[in-house]
């Protein structure tokens, strides 16, 4: 079972907030620093294998990963995905997670949860 799982009820207005850390030599983690971050890559797989990408871009209006919104402490990263699950036709089943954050520094993305490691787990209910 993954360490954190979430329901998702398509096309509700259903929100979840997650905090990032990162390692920090003093404390062991932090909240993770997320003002560079340029894009968040949320890829769902199905039991089938099947994947679908979830992608939000710094700047976009309403968009179902969100970084840098005002409500947000450093480090939370807000997930409002049942309207995308509705207009993309993600069928109902859990699917496991993977995050993949990008920035200048990272172009070709830093998985932060995987779900090699279980990390996440999403149910998509209609």
């Amino acid at each position: 079972m993954a360490l954190i799982n979430r329901n998702v009820w398509k096309g509700h207005d259903n929100t979840f907030k997650l905090r990032l850390e990162s390692a920090d030599p003093d404390t062991m983690t932090a909240p993770a620093d997320l003002s560079l971050v340029t894009r968040m890559d949320l890829e769902l797989k199905s039991a089938l294998g099947d994947v679908t990408t979830i992608t939000s871009n710094a700047g976009d209006s309403s968009p179902p990963i969100e970084w840098l919104a005002g409500i947000l402490e450093q480090g939370e990263v807000i997930f409002d995905l049942g309207q995308w699950t509705l207009e993309n036709d993600v069928p109902q089943a859990e699917y496991e997670a993977r995050l993949t954050v990008f920035s200048p520094t990272t172009s070709s993305g830093l998985v932060w949860l995987s779900w090699i490691n279980d990390d996440l787990s999403l149910n998509v209910l209609d």
